[in-house]
């Protein structure tokens, strides 16, 4: 068995996957819950036996998979396509500019 490390979206902080963190449905992870809550990580709402409402992963979503913010590859990506290039022309003008 082994351990896998993680990148966290908020912080860029690497972390294994053996510690408490929170991670989304949609893939992305962050270090802690005050990174991710920061990030516009929403919990679901459960009600549980007392009737209350309680705090739940089942639900749970991020400003990323709700489409209000978007992650830097496809941010890169669209501004790309709105300066008519490609990464390959883009590091060539980079290269060529040093």
């Amino acid at each position: 068995m082994g351990i896998d490390y993680y990148s966290c979206e908020r912080c860029g902080e690497g972390f294994p996957d053996v510690i408490d963190y929170v991670y989304c449905e949609c893939g992305n992870v962050w270090c802690c819950v005050e990174c991710a809550l920061e990030d516009g990580f929403k919990y679901g709402i459960e009600i549980d036996e007392d009737g209350e409402k309680v705090d739940s992963f089942d639900g749970a979503t991020c400003k990323y998979c709700r489409k209000e913010d978007f992650n830097d590859s496809e941010l890169l990506e669209y501004s790309l396509v709105l300066l008519k290039t490609t990464r390959e022309q883009l590091v060539t003008k980079l290269k060529n500019s040093k």
